[in-house]
């Protein structure tokens, strides 16, 4: 397999106000999964389909074992593209299907057929080579798909949100299926998804916002730790608690908390704590210092637990999932507290206001998976 990196990408449609990326890089190692999230009209299937050869950018560099293939057509950069749909050719059986690649790259008939069989096999569909695609179910037929990608064996496959028109229980078969390939093969392999729990399947996962990389990092680290408010509020889950860091500490109307040496430095910044985080006791706990005065707005069921959304007594907004078994009814006043001080808790640059996240660059963030070069303005 290959190493494949995006660097600097730039791209406006030409009926565009503003750029679909905004100098985009993204690196993915040999034999490794890199996956893509972000907000409806991020850019996520922009920068794939520019590096796939499927649009060109108005800048930057597309690099397949460190060789910049962005002048190149697409089926001259050893890359490969699985989309939503299947796109199979109805007029040719399964194997026929599988046997396109090779048959393509230059194989002769009966060898093309011998490796479609072995990409069968892999994705479990023996015994169905010859049969009609038009007759398999969708799981099925997304898994000719991939073993067709699979069998133009090039240095990388690119997944263009490949399983979101599948159920609940295909897709986690797909998943399961995907990492006995990986496990197989070892393909490099970048991969758009707007599904937070698919993208986790992979190494590390970039998070872009407006056409600007906001966070490369493993998932775990991105729900711990996230690089801005933007990328908080895309995962969801977050209470944003404006303030001022100093000294190692957040202040805010919630009082003196600390915070990770790895935060935000001095200055403005938005404490970010997960709902199932924060504590509640009634509003005559006796508890003082940290925390916050609020009233419950409504209670929200999510399966064995209850979400509740709060509004403080400085007018600010929270949620916090309670414990299995405890619920409390709209209109109670209670006081949030924050989580046990056992651990330091997470703030990032930047201020709330009106939803939108504030005094955050979207240029250089702390990431070792990020280049911390700033951006610059577009040019059309």
């Amino acid at each position: 397999m290959s190493t494949l990196e995006v660097r600097g990408l730039w791209h406006r449609y030409a009926d565009a106000d503003t750029p679909a990326l905004r100098g985009a890089s993204v690196a993915v190692a040999d034999g490794e999964m890199v996956s893509v999230v972000g907000p409806s009209g991020s850019g996520k299937s922009t920068l794939l389909r520019v590096a796939a050869g499927l649009l060109r950018s108005t800048s930057g560099q597309v690099l397949v074992d460190g060789r910049d293939v962005a002048d190149q057509p697409t089926e001259r950069r050893d890359l490969t593209v699985m989309f939503q749909h299947p796109l199979l050719f109805e007029h040719l059986d399964v194997a026929g299907n599988i046997a396109f690649a090779p048959r393509l790259a230059g194989s002769g008939r009966r060898e093309a057929r011998r490796c479609a069989q072995r990409y069968l096999r892999l994705v479990h569909l023996e015994g169905l080579d010859s049969r009609d695609v038009a007759s398999l179910s969708g799981g099925q037929q997304q898994r000719v798909a991939l073993a067709r990608a699979l069998a133009a064996e090039r240095g990388a496959l690119l997944l263009d949100e490949p399983f979101s028109s599948l159920d609940r229980e295909l897709r986690a078969s797909m998943h399961d299926l995907l990492a006995e390939v990986r496990a197989a093969l070892a393909p490099t392999i970048l991969m758009v998804t707007h599904d937070l729990d698919e993208a986790a399947l992979a190494e590390s996962t970039v998070v872009l916002v407006d056409g600007s990389v906001h966070q490369h990092a493993p998932m775990a680290e991105v729900y711990q730790r996230p690089a801005t408010v933007a990328v908080a509020r895309l995962l969801g889950g977050f209470t944003e608690v404006a303030g001022t860091v100093r000294d190692g500490a957040h202040h805010s109307a919630w009082g003196r908390l600390p915070v990770a040496a790895e935060a935000a430095g001095d200055g403005a910044a938005v404490l970010l704590v997960r709902r199932e985080a924060l504590r509640i006791e009634p509003a005559d706990g006796g508890t003082t210092g940290t925390g916050l005065e609020a009233h419950v707005v409504r209670r929200r069921p999510t399966g064995t637990r209850v979400v509740l959304s709060l509004m403080g007594s400085d007018d600010s907004r929270m949620e916090v999932e309670l414990p299995i078994g405890e619920d409390v009814g709209p209109g109670t006043r209670v006081r949030v507290l924050p989580p046990d001080g056992r651990s330091s808790l997470w703030a990032v640059r930047g201020v709330t206001s009106g939803g939108n996240a504030q005094g955050i660059s979207s240029g250089s963030h702390d990431s070792p998976y990020v280049a911390r070069t700033p951006l610059k303005e577009t040019r059309s």
